[in-house]
């Protein structure tokens, strides 16, 4: 059976993913103020089209739980593939994770500014960053089971 080591500076790709239960956290307190401005009671997800009409407030609560929805949805990848390419590249890993955590942040805030703003730079820079981690992490994948199916 083959030895599995991490590198030293594995510690950089565990402190990344510590900072992104941070910012999982900031954006979740975020669509609390925001579901309180809005007068919104739980269960309702969203603002209906009727309140988004007459609040800027619950348009704004929309935006903000959509961008907190959707960086739930993305953060299983990111995290899996941080572990999987920090066992071999852990600067890469722990870089391109604090890359995506903070797109995480202007993603949230080009969605608090409207409609026409929600394709933001956070958007474009955090999805770069995540296909990023998932090439490596394939790469990463393929060259362990190469190195156990020829040893």
């Amino acid at each position: 059976m083959a030895a599995f080591h991490l590198p030293d500076a594995y510690p950089l790709v565990v402190a990344n993913l510590a900072f992104t239960a941070v910012i999982l956290q900031g954006l979740g307190t975020h669509v609390t103020a925001r579901r309180r401005a809005a007068k919104i009671e739980y269960p309702q997800m969203y603002a209906s089209i009727e309140e988004m009409k007459t609040s800027p407030a619950a348009l704004k609560f929309n935006g903000a739980q959509r961008a907190h929805q959707n960086t739930l949805e993305n953060v299983p990848v990111m995290l899996i593939m941080s572990m999987i390419v920090g066992t071999k590249f852990p600067y890469l890993a722990s870089g391109l994770g604090f890359v995506w955590n903070a797109s995480r942040i202007l993603y949230m805030y080009g969605y608090l500014q409207g409609p026409s703003k929600r394709n933001s730079y956070g958007a474009i820079v955090g999805t770069t960053a995540l296909w990023i981690l998932i090439y490596t992490g394939i790469y990463t994948g393929v060259k362990m089971v190469y190195s156990v199916l020829m040893s």
